[in-house]
């Protein structure tokens, strides 16, 4: 794009990285260590329970959009690049894997929609709501604050 200049952090090795590219990765690496510090016990921080809201209308997108079907494991997790509300050069991402540690789970209709412990950081202490956007027919997210109630 002409006129517009990321930029760019050289280093004595001669290699060199987009400024706005170190940033996510130290975004990243933040939160990360963070993570294994709580896990360490090193640090403490009340533990909030976070949970996943499916909108009936986005459980039939599911089943229509990605046959999601009973026995089926859906992801959201934390995806390098973009932007979230909470973090930038982070967006939420979706799709249908085995779970390998699960943090937050909801099952509706036997499908297990799931975040991973180590993406729990990503929702920044908020429930995720998961309806349709009508108009588009997407699914639309929203980030409300958890309680443990």
């Amino acid at each position: 794009m002409a006129g517009s200049h990321m930029p760019t952090l050289v280093f004595v090795d001669g290699s060199c990285i987009a400024a706005g590219s170190l940033f996510r990765k130290a975004l990243f690496w933040r939160a990360f260590l963070f993570s294994l510090c709580l896990m360490a016990g090193i640090i403490e921080h009340e533990v909030i329970m976070l949970k996943i809201l499916i909108a009936n209308e986005a459980m039939e997108w599911f089943k229509e959009e990605m046959e999601a079907e009973a026995g089926d494991y859906i992801r959201f997790y934390a995806r390098y690049g973009g932007s979230s509300p909470f973090h930038e050069g982070f967006s939420l991402g979706m799709n249908r894997e085995s779970p390998h540690e699960i943090g937050v789970e909801t099952v509706l209709d036997d499908v297990h929609f799931y975040i991973e412990k180590a993406d729990e950081w990503f929702f920044n202490e908020h429930d995720l709501h998961v309806s349709v956007d009508a108009a588009l027919n997407e699914l639309k997210y929203e980030y409300k604050p958890a309680t443990n109630s």
